[in-house]
């Protein structure tokens, strides 16, 4: 990035329309689809979309439709794919990918902390909020 023309350094751009909820530390208990069958791992959640890390790749610009769920909480719904890259190979599994979803109908108002919550009860762990509720 170069130098701003006015002032001082250029301050990040926050383009976020939503507060994500971190959920990749429960991803045993939070388990999502994409059909035909497809499993991946929800990373972080908002009410407009999600991080995902997939074993296959998912087209940049298509649609997918999402299944959400833990014990207690269900979500299903279509979403647009809005950025997909290799996050990683794995010796024997191939690559995987990270995407970034944009739901096309976002959650309701406080469905991603709902579903945190909903974790966390499935764990055990009762509601145990990390600060934030993130």
């Amino acid at each position: 990035m170069g130098t701003p023309l006015i002032g001082g350094p250029a301050a990040p751009v926050e383009r976020r329309v939503s507060e994500r909820v971190d959920l990749a530390s429960l991803s045993e208990l939070v388990h999502v689809r994409l059909p035909p069958g497809r499993q991946a791992v929800l990373l972080n959640v908002s009410q407009e979309g999600a991080s995902i890390e997939a074993a296959s790749r998912l087209l940049p610009g298509g649609h997918v439709e999402v299944h959400i769920s833990t014990r207690g909480w269900n979500w299903r719904g279509p979403a647009i794919v809005k950025r997909c890259r290799v996050s990683a190979l794995v010796a024997d599994h191939g690559a995987r990918y990270l995407a970034a979803l944009q739901f096309e109908a976002p959650l309701e108002p406080g469905g991603a902390t709902a579903l945190l919550e909903a974790a966390h009860r499935a764990s055990g762990d009762g509601n145990a909020l990390p600060e934030n509720g993130t």
